[in-house]
Formats: structure tokens, sequence, C-alpha cells
């Protein structure tokens, strides 16, 4: 609040613009701490947004449901159920998506080899990953990589 007045006071370059972020912040800050007290599901939501971080950050690796439920010590459903409240959107979803950005990264950034790329994001079958990598980004992973080197 205190930021907001002295802008307030100010009255510099751009004032408006600044008062507006600051008040959007405020909101976004008091929203948290709001949705952070009284909730029952608080210590849940931690837990998920862990366990979301671990999948996420080593998509690599082998996630099936199971192991996933298992970071969070609930059942399947109860997990789908969770995990789509939080973050509207399902694990696999948010699962492929993050394989999809470090594909998409390692083609870009490395002289690497389709397979190689299909393997280092979990993908057991490299015409699994092409049919996805086509369905996702319009092209497949060996054209989407020409298109990069071309720029």
């Amino acid at each position: 609040m205190k930021l907001i007045q002295e802008e307030y006071l100010n009255r510099d370059d751009y004032t408006r613009e600044m008062e507006d972020v600051l008040l959007r912040r405020f909101f976004v800050t008091a929203a948290r701490l709001l949705d952070k007290n009284g909730h029952p599901s608080d210590n849940l939501r931690q837990h998920f947004q862990q366990a979301r971080l671990t999948i996420l950050s080593r998509c690599e690796e082998p996630w099936d449901i199971g192991r996933m439920c298992a970071l969070v010590n609930l059942g399947k459903s109860q997990f789908y159920s969770c995990y789509q409240s939080f973050f509207g959107a399902s694990p696999k979803e948010e699962l492929l998506a993050a394989r999809m950005d470090r594909a998409r990264n390692l083609l870009t950034n490395e002289a690497m080899q389709v397979q190689q790329v299909a393997a280092l994001c979990g993908f057991n079958s490299v015409c699994h990953f092409a049919r996805y990598f086509r369905k996702v980004c319009g092209c497949s992973p060996g054209e989407y990589q020409r298109k990069i080197a071309q720029k």
C-alpha cells in the first residue's frame, strides 16, 4: 500500500500505469493469502505442487499413474480429481506438454538425432514421439529441426 501511495503522490511519468501494476500485485498477493488461510486442502495443495514440480522437472522418466499417486499418497480417482482441480489440466496433458517443450528445446539447441531426442524426452517409441510431435507442432521433428536451423 505504501508503494501505491508514493506513486499517487509523486505523479511522475507513467503514474497511472504503475498504480495499475501495483494495485494488481496487491490484489494477487491478497488473493493468495486468502486462499492459503482457512482451507482444509492447503496441505494437500502443497503436496500436489511439489509432486507436480517433481513430475514435470523429471518428465523424461517413465511416469505412470501409480508412481504419481505415490507422491501424494492418494488413489487414482482422488489423484486425478485433485490434480485437475488444482491445476486445470490432467497430469498426462501436463507431462506430455513438458516433454514436447523439452523436445523442441533439444531440437532447437542441440545437433541431435530425432531418436535421441525422443529417448531423452521419455518416449519409448520414436514413431509415437513423431506422431505426437506432428500433432502438437504441425510438422515432424525432423522438419522442425530443419526449419530452426534455417533461421
